[in-house]
């Protein structure tokens, strides 16, 4: 899917504009950087895919903090957008309004609803049936093959699989993986000095991060159905591909964080 790479070209692009610029600390030069973002947004939203057009404002959000912006001005944005929901609500599609309305009208247990509602209520049924332990160490079975069945079990759903296989323990193991990355991926723009090396890696941050919030949310039942695939499990070429290569940015961030200036004076060297 060309929405995978656009959200790294997004995050380079808006790094080479904000790691020289110092404007974006008043209101009208954070014109730019959201025109920048409203761009592939508009263009995802064609396809249309609300959920992977959502990415981009935590990214850009999060660039904006790690580039000096006031947080008081993005905290006003925010509100502003929250504001702003009810319009969003009017141009979302059929599809997407069910997904809504599906999450505030779940119910837990009984027999599996039809529609939108279908996905989420296996979703979380496959999750409960590992239990603490998960099935593959004596977790709760059923003889129905029914209440098995999960759909994109393989690529938005996968943290449903490895909860049912592995329990509670599996899933905490699998969140506190993700937190020690993007822990070590805040170190690494921390020890960066130079700022458009800064930038990328905690846009990068940003975009994983945001991915694997609501991807879990979304099988728990706190989030609405989207499209995202969970970072370096869910099955998928082009989401794979993007992974990798924002890893791949992130270390090569971390490998060169810059140079510094000594404070003592320059001497050559007078060995031989």
């Amino acid at each position: 899917q060309p929405s995978e790479l656009a959200k790294l070209a997004y995050i380079l692009t808006l790094a080479d504009y904000l790691m020289y610029r110092r404007n974006y600390r008043r209101w009208l030069g954070l014109v730019v950087p959201f025109l920048l973002t409203l761009v592939p947004v508009g263009l995802i939203l064609r396809e249309p895919d609300l959920g992977t057009s959502l990415v981009f404002f935590p990214i850009l959000f999060a660039m904006l903090f790690a580039a000096g912006a006031r947080p008081r001005h993005l905290v006003a944005i925010g509100l502003l957008g929250v504001l702003c929901l009810p319009a969003l609500w009017w141009g979302m599609s059929a599809e997407q309004k069910s997904r809504v309305v599906t999450l505030f009208t779940q119910q837990d247990g009984g027999p599996a609803p039809r529609g939108d509602g279908y996905h989420l209520h296996q979703s979380k049924q496959v999750l409960a049936f590992g239990g603490v332990w998960g099935s593959e160490w004596g977790g709760m079975t059923m003889n129905d093959p029914l209440a098995y069945h999960l759909p994109a079990g393989r690529t938005d759903f996968i943290f449903c699989l490895i909860g049912e296989r592995w329990g509670l323990g599996g899933t905490l193991l699998v969140i506190l993986l993700y937190a020690l990355l993007f822990g070590r991926g805040l170190t690494i723009a921390g020890a960066t000095r130079e700022p458009f090396g800064r930038l990328v890696a905690v846009g990068i941050v940003a975009l994983l991060a945001s991915q694997t919030i609501i991807n879990t949310g979304m099988t728990v039942g706190m989030m609405p159905i989207t499209g995202l695939t969970l970072p370096l499990m869910s099955y998928g070429g082009s989401s794979l591909l993007a992974t990798c290569l924002a890893l791949g940015l992130l270390v090569n961030v971390g490998l060169r964080p810059g140079y510094e200036i000594s404070r003592d004076p320059f001497r050559f060297s007078t060995g031989a």
